[in-house]
């Protein structure tokens, strides 16, 4: 008669800790052993993740985003205007309004077309580095060029002759929806938001403009960079009634802004208008 403790043949692997050790094998030591998770595992119910790591994950997630986003503007300013030719538009310096004056200073050959890398170049002689040069340059021509470019698939070049179309929400107004400067609105800023009269803007006089004249979000953020950019290229360090000394933009230098000859000025160069 067969032992029937024989009959089943080998012996079954030991099992320890939840966890079955194959023929062969040496069996796993509990600190090896991977625990099961679930309402019956030795941990008990699946724990949530942790708050913190998904917001972290979203926030990488938002930063790739936005730096391919940016690093595909510079190369499509990069690329496409150099295998598409646009027409010339010659535009008479007397025959230009403040608007397309202001921006005259950038478009280097002087062809009627701002493409990315004349804005760069000239955010360059105004004094930023290269580097940031080509990157706002690109995200500014982005900005104005998709209601002014010539082809959607070539939207970081601006025809100047189509500028105005350009206008964005939160605006002060003094250009007006064909680029004319407007001298009652350029005056109602200066009533309005110089507090204490002293011939200039202060950055708190600015932040107190952009809430008045907000309208929408993505005009707020071009507005808000636009003025950024503005203290920064050619606001001038003043004393205060209070005896602080804050950067401002001053009278003169806004009328310059507005009628295209700040640029030329802080460049060292001439206005041709």
């Amino acid at each position: 008669m067969i032992s029937p403790i024989r009959s089943m043949g080998p012996l079954a692997p030991a099992r320890r800790n939840g966890s079955v050790a194959a023929q062969g094998e040496t069996p796993q030591t509990p600190d090896q052993v991977t625990l099961s998770k679930g309402p019956n595992g030795p941990e008990g119910p699946d724990k949530p993740r942790p708050r913190g790591s998904v917001l972290g994950k979203i926030a990488r997630a938002v930063g790739l985003t936005v730096g391919l986003s940016t690093i595909g503007l510079v190369g499509i300013g990069a690329v496409v205007p150099a295998v598409i030719q646009h027409p010339t538009v010659h535009i008479a310096p007397q025959n230009m309004t403040a608007l397309q004056k202001h921006l005259s200073f950038f478009d280097q050959n002087h062809d009627g077309n701002l493409t990315r890398s004349e804005t760069a170049q000239g955010l360059q002689k105004l004094g930023l580095s290269p580097v940031r040069s080509q990157v706002t340059g690109s995200l500014i021509n982005a900005g104005i060029g998709v209601k002014s470019s010539d082809h959607w698939y070539d939207f970081t070049t601006v025809n100047l002759s189509k500028i105005h179309s350009s206008k964005h929400g939160s605006d002060t107004g003094i250009y007006d929806t064909q680029g004319h400067f407007v001298q009652s609105k350029y005056d109602e800023l200066w009533s309005r938001f110089d507090q204490g009269n002293k011939g200039a803007l202060s950055q708190s006089d600015i932040q107190a403009m952009h809430a008045s004249l907000s309208t929408d979000k993505v005009g707020d953020v071009a507005s808000k960079a636009e003025f950024d950019l503005l203290m920064e290229l050619a606001g001038q360090n003043r004393t205060m009634a209070d005896g602080s000394s804050q950067r401002v933009l001053t009278k003169e230098r806004m009328q310059q802004f507005y009628d295209g000859s700040l640029f030329y000025q802080l460049a060292g160069e001439t206005a041709p208008f």
